[in-house]
């Protein structure tokens, strides 16, 4: 709900140096920020779009703000990466900037872009060793089909050379990743997960699936998960069911009482 940018940056440091100082030695941030545009304040209530930042260059309330901002109407504002390099400069070590794709997005009625269909996860750890385990959220390698249609030609040598490449062995990073997993790949930093509908008064769920897979690769069995905007809970739901413990925090006691009654309707037990 801040006015500006630089407001919306300057709270959510204040949050992660809390993070920051709770988080373990080797631990590790999973950041999902989606961005948002300037908007023109033609929408309801003269505020624009619930998915806009209203940037006004005049009016007492923007007026009395530290923070002063030149960008004008209908610009994307690039919030994640505003966020994440902030993070960076704080000592935070941004280690990967993963593309969270829907594939069924939010309908827009613009006509002049293109639809948002993705959102930022950022991985950032507190120094350069860190817990990640890889195989945790390894992919199947996909793999070509040798035998050419008819009419083509076989598959060319490069294609061949980069099969090669998935086989080998990834020690470098992760001890585990042997021989025997040549049917898997490391994970890839475009993940393609359909967002999840959830019949409470909650309006922006993470996808359960989302959470799991950044919680796999984080944590261990009976390690504990903080949710800082816990929200609905979604972040508590995925680490219970995985055999982690969860904190969920947020400044809407409406909210939290939804997260206790969804996690209480769950089938996982609460630990």
């Amino acid at each position: 709900m801040e006015e500006a940018p630089e407001a919306y940056v300057e709270n959510l440091m204040q949050v992660m140096r809390e993070v920051k100082r709770v988080l373990k030695d080797d631990g590790t941030l999973w950041l999902n920020l989606g961005d948002c545009f300037s908007g023109s304040g033609k929408g309801v209530g003269g505020r624009g779009t619930t998915s806009a930042l209203q940037l006004h260059n005049r009016g007492s309330y923007y007026s009395s703000l530290p923070w002063k901002s030149s960008i004008g109407p209908k610009q994307l504002l690039g919030m994640p990466w505003r966020i994440a390099l902030a993070l960076q400069d704080d000592g935070w070590v941004l280690r990967s900037d993963i593309i969270y794709s829907k594939p069924n997005p939010m309908p827009e009625s613009v006509k002049d872009r293109p639809t948002r269909s993705h959102e930022y996860v950022f991985l950032m750890a507190k120094s350069e060793r860190y817990f990640y385990d890889a195989e945790a959220i390894s992919e199947p390698r996909v793999s070509k089909d040798k035998k050419a249609p008819k009419g083509r030609s076989v598959q060319p040598k490069e294609s061949l050379k980069q099969d090669a490449v998935e086989r080998r062995t990834y020690t470098g990073f992760n001890a585990r990743w042997s021989e025997r997993t040549t049917d898997r790949r490391n994970a890839r930093d475009v993940w393609e997960i359909s967002p999840n509908h959830y019949n409470g008064a909650h309006f922006a769920t993470m996808p359960v699936d989302l959470a799991k897979r950044c919680i796999l690769a984080g944590s261990r069995r009976g390690d504990v998960v903080l949710d800082p905007f816990s929200g609905s809970g979604t972040t508590a739901l995925a680490a219970i069911s995985l055999g982690r413990k969860a904190i969920g925090v947020d400044l809407s006691f409406e909210y939290s009482e939804m997260a206790v009654e969804r996690l209480g309707k769950s089938q996982s037990p609460l630990l």
